[in-house]
């Protein structure tokens, strides 16, 4: 949501994946003319924080499409730096 306009440009959030049992998986999906903005690494940023501090995960992961390179360079700069975090 953008502050704004509170317009609903797409989502990021956490969620169990059933076929990795004990696995949290982080994604976002952004409208198009949004992208190139940094609101996508923004937002999983702040949805890695809440997970860790708030959710007190042990660790998160990321699933992404091998040919998405967008999605790649925003997860690679926000899992980087993260000892607890996995791009897969």
């Amino acid at each position: 949501m953008l502050r704004d306009t509170s317009e609903m440009i797409g989502f990021c959030g956490l969620k169990k994946l059933p076929d990795l049992p004990g696995e949290v998986d982080m994604g976002f999906r952004l409208a198009r003319e949004h992208w190139g903005r940094g609101l996508a690494t923004e937002a999983a940023a702040e949805v890695l924080r809440f997970g860790f501090e708030t959710l007190e995960l042990e660790r998160i992961i990321a699933l992404v499409d091998a040919g998405n390179d967008r999605s790649i360079r925003v997860q690679t700069s926000v899992f980087a730096p993260c000892a607890r975090c996995d791009l897969t």
